[in-house]
């Protein structure tokens, strides 16, 4: 650039009457956007927000592409309301992923416990607390 040409959102934003904060997230969702999301969202009947626009660029791929079907299909009607049931789904996998089912099985029955060898119990605490941690993780990514 020379010392007279000026950043595309600042000199774009002038022309459109915007601030260039608008035009970067306008160029963020065009550039985070799959293909296939955009095809999905182009043959959609109903508006889709600039909120969830932007929600939907920082999904992963997949991801972007089912909350985009949901919403088009109004089976949500954000995508928050999408990301907050992949929460559940990952809970749901570190769930049986760490074991911690095991202790949740072992607890409905207290007498079993009686029958464990002190090792196995810790063993089964410890994926508790990988599963607890874990959930955890996952709530502040999404």
């Amino acid at each position: 650039m020379t010392g007279k040409e000026k950043p595309f959102s600042q000199d774009t934003a002038e022309k459109m009457g915007v601030s260039p904060r608008t035009v970067e997230r306008h160029v963020q969702i065009g550039e985070n956007l799959t293909s296939e999301t955009k095809e999905i969202l182009r043959g959609a009947n109903t508006k889709i927000t600039k909120q969830n626009l932007t929600k939907l660029s920082r999904l992963e791929p997949e991801q972007q592409t089912e909350a985009a079907k949901r919403l088009t299909e109004g089976a949500i009607k954000s995508v928050d309301e999408y990301t907050a049931g992949s929460t559940v789904t990952i809970q749901e996998v570190n769930y049986y992923r760490t074991g911690a089912f095991i202790v949740d099985a072992f607890s409905q029955y207290n007498s079993a416990l009686t029958h464990i060898p002190e090792a196995y119990k810790l063993w089964l605490e410890h994926y508790r607390e990988i599963l607890s941690n874990d959930i955890a993780i996952e709530d502040k990514r999404i």
